[in-house]
């Protein structure tokens, strides 16, 4: 998953902004940010297109992204 190589790369309380067309992509996203600890802080799908925010934890668990 892209999204999880893109936070390896952030610092807690940043927030990084996902772009998908995959019409699971939200649930997804929902469910990493459950198993890694990071907050799924919004989500918006326009045309197919899902736009979702995600701050990242400083409370990574291990394996998290």
């Amino acid at each position: 998953m892209r999204t999880r190589e893109a936070i390896a790369g952030l610092s807690a309380g940043d927030v990084l902004e996902v772009i998908a067309t995959d019409p699971l992509a939200e649930l997804d996203l929902s469910v990493f940010c459950e198993h890694t600890g990071h907050e799924l802080l919004s989500t918006q799908t326009v045309d197919g297109t899902l736009r979702a925010r995600i701050r990242v934890s400083s409370g990574r668990r291990p394996g998290a992204g």
